[in-house]
């Protein structure tokens, strides 16, 4: 592995790992709907279609609507 591209990975991750701790919530991008991170259907959904919303209100004016379980 070169240099370059080891030190793009540890980039990656590091963007990855900080985008998700100060995320408040977890959207769907394909239903649009926003859930709390504990709720069921985070578990379910596929790693590529979760979005990490810092919160209630980025999530709205983005489209996103609340989960009717979680009740975000």
């Amino acid at each position: 592995m070169t240099l370059w591209r080891t030190i793009s990975l540890l980039l990656l991750v590091f963007l990855l790992s900080t985008s998700i701790a100060f995320a408040e919530y977890i959207g769907n991008r394909n239903s649009y709907k926003f859930h709390e991170t504990h709720c069921h259907w985070v578990g379910k959904m596929n790693q590529t279609n979760k979005v990490y919303l810092e919160n209630r209100s980025k999530a709205i004016q983005l489209g996103y609507v609340p989960c009717k379980v979680c009740k975000p």
